[in-house]
């Protein structure tokens, strides 16, 4: 017939896991979870720059609103595309078959979504971790970083972040920064990742593939707290059959 139905969601567990091994920033980030796709507004402020103030008796107190802002968390429609099977393959092939397509929907799903939470322009798709973040640092060379301007990184980020931050940047930047040497040519990985194979300077480092390369106008790395970037989940991932 030409009916579909929706697998329960008990059998989407392989699609969350897929998910999480092709990026590596959802582990960090806060998940939002939604009932429906209507915009989602976060309420923000930036008061770190107001202070009091020091008044004389008898004086007039001067007025200081707090400016509130937000921010729109939109939903998009991913599509791991149609797959065409047919009954033969399904009762034929050695092995489950079923499961092997959800796990390949899982991939593609989580190819493009962690693609979008690092790189995404925020205009019909969500707005990447890189879009969003400032500058913190500048490297000299376009195509290679310094012990020092590491270190000018991780202090641009306020103390209060920082002390959660978390490294992201792609395997092949990880591997630059493992071969940094010092005028001795001795390697320098060592003290910065003090004996911890994880670690860049007291903080722990996560690969993403998605992360651009060591390039002229790259944001290669980032730094940071890493639960500030909100990953916002419509409903659970659903299946359709169509026979």
């Amino acid at each position: 017939g030409g009916g579909g139905y929706a697998v329960p969601d008990a059998s989407m567990a392989p699609m969350v896991e897929a998910m999480k091994l092709i990026g590596g920033l959802l582990p960090f980030a806060t998940i939002i979870p939604s009932e429906t796709g209507a915009d989602l507004p976060i309420p923000t402020d930036n008061e770190s720059a107001v202070t009091g103030e020091i008044i004389t008796e008898n004086s007039v107190h001067n007025e200081g609103d707090i400016a509130l802002s937000q921010v729109v968390l939109q939903s998009f429609l991913y599509s791991s595309k149609i797959v065409r099977v047919s009954i033969q393959l399904m009762d034929d092939a050695g092995f489950d078959f079923s499961a092997y397509v959800m796990r390949k929907l899982g991939e593609r799903i989580g190819r493009i979504t962690a693609t979008h939470w690092i790189s995404g322009t925020g205009s019909s798709q969500p707005r990447g971790i890189v879009t969003a973040a400032t500058v913190g640092k500048t490297a000299a060379s376009a195509t290679a970083v310094t012990y020092d301007e590491l270190v000018d990184l991780l202090h641009s980020v306020d103390p209060i972040y920082r002390q959660n931050g978390t490294w992201l940047m792609s395997d092949t930047t990880f591997a630059a920064l493992r071969k940094l040497k010092d005028g001795q040519s001795r390697a320098l990985y060592g003290d910065l990742a003090n004996a911890a194979p994880n670690m860049l300077l007291g903080h722990t480092v996560s690969i993403d593939p998605n992360m651009p390369s060591l390039a002229t106008g790259q944001k290669t790395i980032v730094f940071g707290d890493l639960k500030s970037y909100f990953v916002r989940l419509v409903k659970a991932p659903r299946v359709l059959r169509l026979e």
